[in-house]
C-alpha cells in the first residue's frame, strides 16, 4: 500500500510538472481507497485511524459554494492532493520505519509526539525588521507554520548567496514582504527582496505570496504577480491573504 501511495504521488506530480489535469477526480477516489484502507488498518493511530481528510476537502468544496467555480485554479486539485497523499505516505514511513526518499535513506519524515507533522517552513523575504514584519512572522506562527529569515539563520561559514538558496531549500513556501527601503530611491524595496524575488518565483512558482506595502514600487514584476497592499497599521488584507494561500497550499 505504502508503495502504491508513493507512485499515485509520483503521478500527481507529474501531472503538476505538465499541467495535466484529467485525472484529478480518478486519483482523489484512489486517495480516498488509500485513507479508508488505512484506517482500517490502524484504527488506534491518531493520524491513520482518523486524522486524514477525504477528497474533495473542504477548500475544494468551497468553489462553487463560497466562492465561484471559475475562481479555482486548475492546478488547486492536484495541490491539495499532493499535500494529502505526502501526510499519509509520511506517517505510514514514519509507522514502518522506512526511509521518506531514496535518495536521502536515513532521513524520515519529522514528526511531533502525536504523529503529525512538524511545522511548515515557509521563506520570508523582507526589505527590513519594522513592526509590521514582526506582526507578520507572529501571525504565521499563530497558524502553526514557522517563518524562515534567512539572515536569522546560522550561516556557519557559509557565502551569503548559498546561504539564502539553501535557506530556501529547507522551506516548502515562500512570502515576499515588500516595503519601501528608505535607502533606495523612488520608494522602492531593497536590492535583495528583488533578488529573492526572481529566485522564489523559480523555485516555488505559484507557492509565493507577494505582500507589497501602499506606495512601495515594486517594479515590472508587479504586474505579473497577484500583490497584495498592506500599511503598517492595517495588515488585515495581508493576513486574510496569507491564510487563503496557505489553505490552498494545503499548509494550514
Amino acid at each position: 500500500m505504502l508503495n502504491q501511495a508513493r507512485k499515485l504521488r509520483d503521478e500527481v506530480r507529474e501531472d503538476l510538472k505538465l499541467q495535466r489535469w484529467g485525472a484529478d477526480d480518478v486519483q482523489m477516489e484512489e486517495y480516498n481507497d488509500f485513507v479508508n484502507d488505512v484506517a482500517f488498518l490502524f484504527p488506534d493511530d491518531p493520524v491513520l485511524g482518523s486524522g486524514l481528510i477525504l477528497m474533495p476537502d473542504a477548500v475544494l468544496k468551497s468553489f462553487g459554494t463560497l466562492f465561484p467555480i471559475h475562481a479555482m485554479s486548475k492546478h488547486l486539485p492536484a495541490l491539495r492532493l499532493q499535500a494529502r497523499l505526502s501526510r499519509l505516505i509520511s506517517r505510514l514511513e514514519a509507522l514502518l520505519e522506512e526511509p521518506t526518499d531514496a535518495t536521502t535513506p536515513h532521513q524520515k519524515v519529522p514528526t511531533t509526539d502525536d504523529g503529525a507533522s512538524v511545522r511548515p517552513r515557509v521563506f520570508v523575504s523582507h526589505s527590513g525588521e519594522s513592526i509590521a514584519l514582526h506582526r507578520l512572522l507572529q501571525f504565521l506562527r499563530d497558524l502553526g507554520i514557522e517563518p524562515v529569515v534567512a539572515e536569522w539563520v546560522p550561516f556557519k561559514g557559509q557565502l551569503v548567496p548559498e546561504h539564502v538558496r539553501q535557506t530556501m531549500d529547507s522551506c516548502v513556501s515562500a512570502i515576499v514582504f515588500a516595503t519601501a527601503d528608505p535607502a533606495v530611491e523612488r520608494a522602492q524595496p531593497g536590492r535583495g527582496v528583488l533578488i529573492e524575488t526572481g529566485i522564489l518565483q523559480e523555485r516555488f512558482s505559484e507557492r509565493v505570496v507577494y505582500l507589497v506595502e501602499e506606495g512601495t514600487k515594486f517594479g515590472p514584476m508587479a504586474d505579473n504577480f497577484a500583490c497584495e497592499p498592506f500599511t503598517e497599521d492595517n495588515l488585515e488584507r495581508a493576513f486574510s491573504r496569507v491564510v487563503i494561500e496557505l489553505k490552498a497550499l494545503g499548509l494550514i
